[in-house]
């Protein structure tokens, strides 16, 4: 946790800096980027909203995603985690935003086409060019989902700057 304070600060003072706010869209991590964010009182200024949308249906419902991209490259590919990254986007007043996708290795699915374990974040600006990356991460579900939010959190540092 004392990694995640330490990056949380990085990016608040950044935020800062920028004058950005920033808007989160999360679904393998449940909201868990906009708590830890929360967490911190001198940090929660920066979070503009957060929209977590854990099921397909929520994807489409709530921020637009087309149902073409996620029948067709799934709910977990750099497709979607680029749309949702710039959905959210479009539906705030933040000026970046981060999103993350994935499904731990452990995780029952039927749909053959996600593979567990696999992460994709994105990253997208007002003034940017929206950027992806994909993880592969093993490990129980806390594993995973703490390390998805370390991962988040460093792209989106680094995309700030």
């Amino acid at each position: 946790m004392k990694n995640i304070d330490k990056l949380i600060n990085e990016i608040a003072k950044k935020c800062e800096k920028k004058r950005y706010s920033l808007v989160t869209t999360e679904s393998c991590t449940g909201g868990g980027i906009a708590y830890l964010i929360t967490k911190h009182p001198e940090c929660s200024a920066i979070l503009e909203r957060g929209y977590i949308v854990y099921s397909i249906l929520s994807k489409e419902d709530v921020l637009g995603i087309s149902s073409y991209s996620l029948q067709t490259f799934g709910a977990v590919s750099k497709e979607v985690s680029i749309e949702m990254a710039e959905k959210a986007l479009e539906k705030s007043k933040a000026q970046i935003s981060v999103a993350i996708t994935g499904i731990d290795e452990n995780a029952i699915t039927k749909n053959k086409i996600e593979k567990p374990g696999i992460v994709w974040i994105a990253c997208a600006g007002i003034d940017k060019k929206t950027s992806a990356k994909k993880l592969l991460i093993k490990g129980n579900r806390e594993i995973f989902c703490e390390e998805a939010i370390i991962q988040s959190l460093k792209m989106l540092l680094d995309f700030i700057t």
